[in-house]
């Protein structure tokens, strides 16, 4: 991925967001084969960090997809676990 910031995913030029699409497509598979979840949601906000980026919420219900009160539940070494599955099955399918 480029590392260029714009402001909102949308100012993107074409490649680029094709691009990104095409990685979190890539991602969200991931995410289902090693996360229990019924569905991947995507989310896109901005406002909190001005640059354009997009995020993949493994989810089992639409309202888990808000981040108000956002919590993992999971400890630092279960999300270095859960990142390590990730990138692991990432690797796998390349």
């Amino acid at each position: 991925m480029p590392k260029r910031e714009f402001d909102e995913l949308y100012e993107l030029p074409v490649e680029d967001y094709r691009s990104l699409m095409a990685f979190s497509q890539r991602v969200a598979q991931s995410l289902k084969r090693v996360v229990p979840c019924k569905r991947i949601g995507s989310l896109v906000l901005g406002m909190e960090v001005p640059h354009a980026h997009l995020h993949l919420v493994p989810i089992n219900a639409e309202h888990e997809l808000s981040f108000a009160n956002a919590q993992s539940g999971l400890s630092q070494e279960e999300m270095i676990a859960l990142a390590r599955a990730i990138s692991d099955d990432l690797d796998s399918v390349e």
